[in-house]
């Protein structure tokens, strides 16, 4: 059963109605806000105000909406737009990205084009999120899963259009309508942002902070940021009762994004996702519901340095050669990236045996990379072909007292192949063979109902990942003494294992959560310098750390959120630095929103613990503690017309959210600070 609460944002705040285990999936509704106790991956039709927090928010993408969406998700800040997240200190090819259960990755070897940025607002209806090694429905979910639905198309003809303002030259255009009747549906998308480099709290551009030979040239630290543009349709037909087939189409631009906390920016990013999807939602033979996918990706991706001072000096301030001064550039990335497949989900009711959700994956990813540097040709990725295949089996089963159980097992096939030239990696370490393994995973959890209002729980959860294409092949012959960079096809399937315990307080009014847990995680994939070059390794580590929530419900009109969540990583095995990287600090947040049937106020407050435990070997840096307030408002205006205002960061802190994705290759280092004072502002209308 769904409860639809008063919606408190994006925040750690969780109502609940019904059982909540260890492995149960938080779903977050962009607008309205809501949990679902049991949610299976086979998509169902819920009625939501489809991405409007997403929208009045003023978010520029999916990483920066769920940056508050629970303390444990922490916000990777590299641009101004195509940004990331870590979940409890885990990010990456180490949290699975579905769209609609479907995976997407990225074809940039610094995460670019992470998997958030393929999601769109218009048609997003709610977010799943899974943490820890409990998600066994696709492959590789070692620190959690996330998931985009998309929402349902309503009977009749329905429509928005948003445009949004803000500092910095922000501007955001989307579009949305959809059309149905008898046994068609339809529906079409459409979305456009812009924004100049923005200003952080200190009043510095980030196009200002990089230094050295990352510098930004002067003609480029005021110009434009990023510009992107989406167009999607979906085409959807009854085949009989119960049972749809949906077709879908998305066409993404990026242009011009500058990452600051790179070497390089995204010269152009252009991006095709095609998919098929059978539903059946009404009982079928042996199962309740099913959902079988058929998907296909195509990213290429394109960056050079021509913007920064290194495509025109070099070291001690000598002139680059003529060929480099002439083309433009002194480094450049052309990536293509592809995936496809097909997934089959099922629910079934096994009576006295439990509920049981089962299903497989069957996936490729061809990963093909070519760099210059100077006059080196490097096939830095060689046209590598991952393959997974993959099946999986959940329960759950209510005992007649207050115990329920929930319980899966997976088993996945991975076959990696290099199938370009490899010579270079050859002629550092050797054979290159290709990755071939048969991983399993697993999870058990209990649920005890110790009185109406309170419940106890606790789980333990193991689950493997394959070595992506980059950690086993990467292949950079740098010029002069600088350390070369190579991937190690020699690394096992890191695994992560999980015990998880909490506690759940429950009533009308108010709900109260708390979460402990630890992790070990076996053979984890961290980069190390050897000798001359910079590769990858196995290594031991350990994550733990808790979180929790508060929500109360003071009034009809007033409600209170609040959470924290604290995480620390130790390596267990390695040289150097014993402080595990990309670990956020503690961090606290809390909001007041006071909500009628026409408007909506949210005053909310975010703050952090200094980060001091740092990996110095990857050049983490030391940062400060930070508090941080900001408000949000709404008013309906007539029926159709939404105007929506924010103040972000109202007294101008200067401060960066975390260290996150300073690891090579092409990273220079620096800690791109959070926007200062930003005011926003969008007119909707919704037909």
């Amino acid at each position: 059963m769904l409860k639809f609460v008063t919606p408190i944002l994006l925040s750690a705040s969780f109502v609940v109605n019904g059982v909540l285990s260890a492995n149960s999936l938080e779903v977050v509704e962009l607008e309205p806000f809501l949990v679902r106790a049991y949610a299976p991956q086979v998509p169902y039709s819920d009625t939501a105000l489809v991405g409007d927090e997403w929208r009045s928010r003023g978010a520029v993408g999916l990483a920066e909406a769920l940056e508050m969406a629970q303390p444990g998700i922490s916000l990777v800040r590299k641009a101004g737009m195509s940004n990331d997240v870590v979940v409890r200190g885990l990010g990456g090819d180490d949290v699975s990205v579905t769209l609609d259960g479907r995976k997407i990755y990225c074809a940039c070897s610094n995460r670019m084009d992470p998997p958030l940025s393929h999601a769109t607002a218009e048609n997003a209806q709610r977010v799943e999120i899974a943490t820890g090694p409990f998600s066994l429905k696709r492959s590789g979910s070692l620190g959690g899963h996330i998931n985009i639905v998309s929402a349902p198309i309503d009977s009749g003809i329905h429509g928005a259009a948003t445009a949004g303002f803000g500092s910095f030259n922000q501007q955001q255009y989307s579009a949305w309508s959809s059309y149905s009747e008898g046994r068609w549906a339809g529906r079409v998308t459409g979305g456009y942002l812009t924004g100049d480099p923005y200003k952080d709290g200190s009043g510095d551009r980030i196009t200002e902070l990089p230094t050295g030979l990352a510098a930004y040239l002067p003609q480029y630290k005021n110009d434009s940021a990023y510009e992107a543009w989406h167009v999607g349709g979906e085409l959807e037909y009854l085949i009989e009762e119960g049972r749809t087939l949906r077709l879908n189409v998305v066409r993404r631009e990026d242009q011009d994004v500058l990452f600051p906390g790179l070497s390089m920016d995204a010269d152009e990013t252009h991006t095709t996702q095609v998919g098929a999807r059978i539903i059946q939602e009404e009982p079928a033979g042996v199962f309740e519901q099913w959902a079988a996918d058929f998907y296909f990706n195509d990213t290429d991706h394109k960056m050079t340095d021509s913007k920064r001072l290194s495509s025109q000096k070099g070291m001690n301030n000598m002139d680059r050669p003529d060929y480099v001064l002439e083309r433009g550039y002194f480094m450049r990335t052309d990536a293509t990236a592809r995936n496809w497949g097909a997934t089959f989900d099922s629910e079934l009711d096994a009576a006295e045996w439990g509920y049981w959700s089962l299903g497989g994956e069957f996936g490729q990813r061809e990963w093909d990379s070519d760099n210059t540097i100077l006059n080196i040709d490097n096939s830095m990725l060689p046209n590598v072909l991952s393959t997974t295949v993959g099946v999986y089996a959940q329960g759950r089963y209510e005992f007649d007292t207050d115990w329920s159980i929930e319980t899966g097992v997976r088993l996945d096939y991975f076959n990696i192949d290099p199938r370009g030239n490899t010579d270079f990696l050859e002629s550092e370490v050797g054979d290159v063979d290709r990755f071939s393994e048969v991983e399993p995973s697993a999870c058990v959890s209990a649920r005890y109902q110790l009185t109406d209002t309170t419940a106890l729980f606790a789980g333990v959860g193991s689950v493997a990942r394959a070595p992506n294409p980059q950690e086993l092949y990467l292949q950079v012959d740098k010029p002069g003494m600088s350390n070369d960079w190579i991937g190690n096809p020699n690394l096992d399937a890191p695994r992560s294992t999980e015990i998880t315990s909490g506690v759940e307080f429950l009533t009308d009014d108010w709900d109260l959560r708390l979460r402990a847990f630890h992790s070990w995680l076996d053979g984890y994939i961290y980069p190390v310098a050897e000798g001359t070059v910079q590769t990858y390794d196995n290594i031991d580590a350990r994550l733990y750390g808790f979180e929790c929530s508060a929500a109360y419900r003071i009034n009809a009109t007033w409600s209170l959120a609040m959470g924290m969540a604290w995480q620390e990583g130790v390596k267990s095995s390695g040289n150097g630095d014993s402080d595990l990287a990309e670990i956020p600090p503690l961090r606290a947040q809390a909001a007041l929103q006071y909500e009628t049937e026409l408007s909506l106020l949210k005053f909310e407050v975010q703050a952090s613990a200094n980060q001091d435990r740092v990996d110095t070997d990857l050049h983490e840096q030391d940062l400060g503690s930070w508090v941080t307030a900001s408000i949000y408002g709404q008013r309906r205006i007539k029926t159709n017309w939404t105007l929506s205002c924010a103040v972000t960061n109202l007294f101008d802190e200067n401060y960066a959210m975390h260290n996150a994705q300073v690891r090579n290759p092409f990273s220079d280092f620096t800690v791109v600070n959070e926007p200062g004072r930003m005011l926003k502002a969008s007119l909707s209308y919704t037909f």
